[in-house]
C-alpha cells in the first residue's frame, strides 16, 4: 500500500511539471492530431498484441470488445461508457471472484522501514511517468494501463517500482484529461467530461484551480488511504468475502440498469462475458480498451 501511495504523489509531481510542457505543445498537436493520434493507437495495439504468447485470443478479445463498444456508442442508450466499461472490467472481475472460494489470508503488517523507497526511485517514477504519460495522455483512448505497460516494456522496473509507476500513471492520466479538455477540448475520461459540462469553455485559472484542488485531495487521500489500510488489514480476513462480493456484483448491476435501463444491462452482461473470456484465456486485459480504440479508430479513418 506504502508503495501505490508513494506512486500517486510521483503521478501529482510529475503532473504539476508536465501541465507547463503541455499547455505550451497543445497548438502544435492540434493542427496534426487527426493524422498522428489513429497511426498511434494502431501501432501501439498491435505492438501489444504482438507481446501476447496467446496472440490469435488477444486478437479476438480486442476486437470483441471493439466491436461491443461500437454498438454500446452508436445505439440509444443513456451514458453508454458506464455500462460499457463496467461490464468489461467491473462485472467480469466481480464474477470470476464469486468462483474463488478460498478464505482471504490473514494480512502481514510490516514495519515502515522495510518499504523504505530510495530517493532515485522517486525521481525515475516522475522522469518515466513524464516522459511515458504525456503523450499517450494526450491519444484518445489509451488509459492508464496502456501507459504502465509502455513504461514497464520501456524500463523494465523492479517489482517495487512497477507498483509505483502503474499507481502514478493512473493519477497523472487522469490529471491530464482535464488539461486535454482545456487545450483540444477533448474528454479523454467521465470525470473530464463532466467537468467540461459544468463549466463550458474552461479557462487556464480554471485548470491552474483543478490541479490545485487534485494535489490538495492525493494528499489529503494518501494520509486516509495509510490509516484505512492498516486498521482494514486487521479484519479484513475475519469477513465473508463472498458476500462482499455478491453486494457489490448487486450495487453495480443496479447502478447500471438506473441510469442505462435495459439496455445497458444487456450491454454490461456482454461485455462482462468478454471480460471473463479474457481472464480464464489469461489475457492482459488491457486488450479490452479494444471496446474505444476501435471505435475511436473508425472515426478518424
Amino acid at each position: 500500500m506504502l508503495l501505490i501511495l508513494a506512486g500517486a504523489l510521483c503521478g501529482m509531481g510529475a503532473l504539476l511539471v508536465a501541465s507547463l510542457l503541455m499547455i505550451q505543445t497543445f497548438g502544435f498537436i492540434e493542427k496534426f492530431s487527426s493524422m498522428i493520434f489513429p497511426f498511434v493507437m494502431l501501432g501501439i495495439a498491435i505492438y501489444m498484441l504482438a507481446r501476447e504468447e496467446k496472440i490469435i485470443k488477444a486478437l479476438i478479445v480486442f476486437l470483441m470488445a471493439g466491436f461491443l463498444g461500437y454498438v454500446a456508442l452508436n445505439i440509444p442508450l443513456k451514458e453508454p461508457l458506464f455500462p460499457l466499461l463496467t461490464g468489461l472490467f467491473g462485472v467480469s472481475g466481480l464474477v470470476i471472484s464469486l468462483t474463488n472460494k478460498d478464505p482471504l489470508p490473514k494480512q502481514k503488517m510490516h514495519a515502515e522501514e522495510k518499504t523504505r523507497i530510495a530517493g532515485k526511485e522517486w525521481i525515475r517514477t516522475v522522469r518515466d511517468t513524464i516522459i511515458i504519460g504525456t503523450p499517450l495522455a494526450m491519444v484518445p483512448a489509451l488509459g492508464s494501463g496502456y501507459a504502465s505497460l509502455i513504461a514497464s516494456e520501456v524500463t523494465n522496473p523492479s517489482r517495487k517500482r512497477f507498483l509505483m509507476i502503474t499507481s502514478a500513471m493512473s493519477i497523472f492520466t487522469m490529471g491530464a484529461s482535464f488539461l486535454v479538455v482545456y487545450g483540444l477540448e477533448k474528454s479523454r475520461t467521465g470525470a473530464a467530461a463532466a467537468i467540461k459540462s459544468l463549466l463550458g469553455n474552461i479557462t487556464l485559472w480554471q485548470i491552474a484551480a483543478l490541479l490545485v484542488i487534485m494535489m490538495l485531495v492525493t494528499l489529503l487521500a494518501c494520509a486516509f488511504a495509510k490509516i484505512i489500510s492498516r486498521n482494514s488489514a486487521r479484519i479484513i480476513d475475519k469477513c465473508n468475502y463472498r458476500y462482499i462480493t455478491m453486494g457489490a456484483l448487486a450495487f453495480v448491476l443496479a447502478g447500471i440498469a438506473l441510469v442505462s435501463g435495459e439496455i445497458g444491462l444487456v450491454v454490461s452482461m456482454t461485455g462482462a462475458a468478454i471480460g471473463i473470456y479474457a481472464i480464464l484465456s489469461r489475457i492482459k486485459r488491457m486488450h479490452l480498451m479494444g471496446c474505444l480504440i476501435v471505435p475511436t479508430l473508425l472515426y478518424y479513418l
